[in-house]
Parts: structure tokens; C-alpha cells; sequence
């Protein structure tokens, strides 16, 4: 249940443009043991967090282990795949 909580709040930080924030909550959120469609989602904000910082390399690690979750949604699979792909067209 927490890990649900903090995914909400990371979703509204990165709506409310609060970078530092929503990385924060979306680390708790792994931190927490979340299911495996939180866990791939929360992996890709943060790819795209670090991506918008300008850490490709760290981008890129957090797609990628968005793709190893098991259950992952097709969505959050394909945002990830994105994500990866997106660093060899640049």
C-alpha cells in the first residue's frame, strides 16, 4: 500500500514540474516492494527523469530494468524500449 501512496505522490510531483521530488518518491516507491506494474512505471520515470537531467547513462539503466520486470505492462515495456531507442537516434 505505501508504495502505491508514494507512486501517486511521484506522479503528481512530476505533473507539479518538482524533479527532486518525484525522484525521491519514486525511489521510496521501489523501495517499498511494489508490484510489478508500479515497479516497471517507477523505473521508467525514473529513466526519464535522468534523461531530462541529461544522465543518459543513468537513463538508460532504468529503462533496462524497467524491461527485466517479469509482469510488466505491454505499455510500460514499450516506454522503456522508447526510452532505451531513443538515446541511439540523438
Amino acid at each position: 500500500m505505501h508504495a502505491q501512496a508514494y507512486y501517486g505522490l511521484a506522479r503528481i510531483a512530476v505533473l507539479q514540474k518538482d524533479p527532486e521530488v518525484a525522484e525521491r518518491l519514486f525511489q521510496k516507491t521501489l523501495d517499498s516492494a511494489p508490484d510489478d506494474q508500479v515497479r516497471a512505471w517507477s523505473l521508467v520515470y525514473l529513466g526519464r527523469l535522468a534523461d531530462a537531467e541529461g544522465d543518459r547513462e543513468q537513463a538508460v539503466k532504468h529503462f533496462r530494468s524497467a524491461l527485466e520486470v517479469k509482469d510488466a505492462s505491454a505499455a510500460a515495456h514499450q516506454a522503456a524500449e522508447q526510452g532505451v531507442q531513443q538515446g541511439s537516434t540523438k
